[in-house]
């Protein structure tokens, strides 16, 4: 069995099969937000124009916390591509591995070339899910820091009051996880707090 002719047989069949519509999704996003693509100002162009849109005014309290999303966005970037390299790196590893036992059990058995790619699919299958857990938790990672960016944002132009602040850190900090429940009613833990507005 020739490995080179399995090999490009299985690229034929990858390039069949439809893209997955979430993982363009995702893929999409992603590029929007400066963290995939070029990376020639891609994630510094989508800073600047997050960073643009949620302020106005040269102030120099604005600047730092610019440089400071920009700062964050390049972090993420950065964790993003070291792990989707890890996992390319990963399932070429695996996918090697397995078509290499699959030669050398058909020194023992007859097993089909259409047998190989049919398993190599479930492989990619398989990692497929491990890619769009990523990407959506960098999403998410993107998501939480434009909020973030646009709270302190807001709050620096006086539009939050103090108070509101400083009991809205630590309740949205425990999260969903730290919520209880009082009078049948779900309510954040730090509701019943003497410091709140």
């Amino acid at each position: 069995m020739n490995g080179a002719g399995t090999l490009l047989s299985l690229r034929n069949t990858q390039e069949e099969e439809p893209p997955d519509p979430q993982l363009m999704r995702l893929d999409n996003m992603l590029i929007a937000e400066g963290v995939a693509g070029p990376e020639k100002g891609g994630g510094a162009g989508a800073a600047a124009n997050a960073s643009a849109a949620a302020s106005a005014g040269g102030q120099p309290e604005n600047a730092i916390e610019h440089s400071d999303y920009r700062a964050k966005l390049a972090q993420i970037r950065q964790i993003y591509h070291q792990e989707l390299e890890k996992y390319e790196q990963a399932c070429n590893e695996f996918t090697t591995h397995v078509m290499n036992l699959l030669r050398e059990q058909s020194r023992t058995r007859p097993i089909t070339p259409k047998e190989i790619e049919r398993m190599v699919q479930i492989i990619h299958k398989k990692f497929n899910s491990i890619q769009v857990q990523l990407k959506q938790s960098t999403c998410e990672a993107v998501m939480i820091l434009r909020s973030r960016f646009l709270d302190a944002s807001s709050a620096s132009k006086g539009q939050m009051g103090k108070a509101r602040k400083t009991t809205a850190a630590p309740v949205l900090a425990e999260g969903p996880a730290g919520r209880v429940k009082q009078k049948g009613k779900t309510l954040p833990v730090g509701f019943y707090r003497e410091d709140k507005p």
